[in-house]
Order: C-alpha cells, then sequence, then structure tokens
C-alpha cells in the first residue's frame, strides 16, 4: 500500500502555494496582486466630470494616493504614464518633468468619477483598490493631466 509521509505532503502543499502566489503578482498592468499604482490605464475609459481642479495630495501610510478637493480623501489617479520614484515616495510623469510628493498642492485638469461607474469596480483592479485604500469619500479623482504642482 503506498503511503504519503506527512512531512512529503507538507513540502508538496508549499510547493503549490509558492507557484500560486507567484503566478497571481506577476500578472502585468491587470495583475491584481504586487504593487499596483494609481495610473490612468489607456485601455480603459474613466467616465468623470472634465475641469481644472486644486487639491492636496497625500501619500497614505498603507501607501494609497488620496487627494481632498476641500471636503474629504477621495483616491488620485494620475496620468498616463506616471511611475513612482526609485525612493517610493514621490510619483513622476514619464518625461521627469513633473513630480509630486505627499502634502504638495496641485492643480490638474480632470474631475470626479464615482466608484460605482469606474472601471472594474466592484470585482476587479480598481475595485480592489478600493476596498483596500478605503478613502474617507468612496469615489476617485482623475487626473488627466498635471497642470502645476506647489508644496
Amino acid at each position: 500500500m503506498w503511503m504519503i509521509k506527512p512531512h512529503s505532503l507538507r513540502f508538496a502543499t508549499a510547493i503549490v502555494l509558492l507557484f500560486l502566489v507567484t503566478a497571481c503578482s506577476t500578472g502585468g498592468e491587470d495583475a491584481l496582486g504586487g504593487d499596483g499604482l494609481p495610473v490612468m490605464n489607456p485601455s480603459e475609459t474613466y467616465e468623470h466630470t472634465v475641469g481644472v481642479i486644486d487639491g492636496v495630495l497625500t501619500l497614505e501610510p498603507n501607501g494609497c494616493w488620496t487627494i481632498d478637493l476641500g471636503d474629504g480623501k477621495r483616491l488620485a489617479v494620475f496620468p498616463t504614464g506616471f511611475t513612482k520614484d526609485e525612493s517610493g515616495s514621490l510619483m513622476a510623469s514619464a518625461d521627469g518633468e513633473i513630480a509630486v510628493g505627499s502634502g504638495d498642492e496641485v492643480t490638474a485638469r480632470g474631475g470626479v468619477a464615482p466608484a460605482a461607474g469606474f472601471p472594474g469596480v466592484p470585482d476587479g483592479y480598481w475595485g480592489n483598490y478600493l476596498t483596500f485604500c478605503k478613502p474617507a469619500i468612496e469615489e476617485f479623482v482623475v487626473m488627466d493631466e498635471i497642470l502645476r504642482v506647489t508644496g
């Protein structure tokens, strides 16, 4: 009779779990694991008001970026091409011309987007981001273009 030894079963379970974690965290733009960034995806449409907005950005202790337009914090969505700098504390444009950090006041072209109409809410990337970040107001502020940074 063939028997599986307990230590062999634990080893096999560990290998399967390692494979699953690795597979979930290397999925690129659409991955739900790993260090996702709040940056517009060119393949998505964001239904939001468009105008000029002013707000104060905050990098929250949990790594989420919020923006306060004067009435509470919402999740900030940066323009396409923005990435985190090497320190992890700034978001910078692809050309390096614009960098914003926690406490900076920004003027941007963009607007507010209700969470319910945002792509990937409730069961995709943006829904998971919203659930993880828990902003004071369950809305996104989409910044199509950052016009000015002070801070």
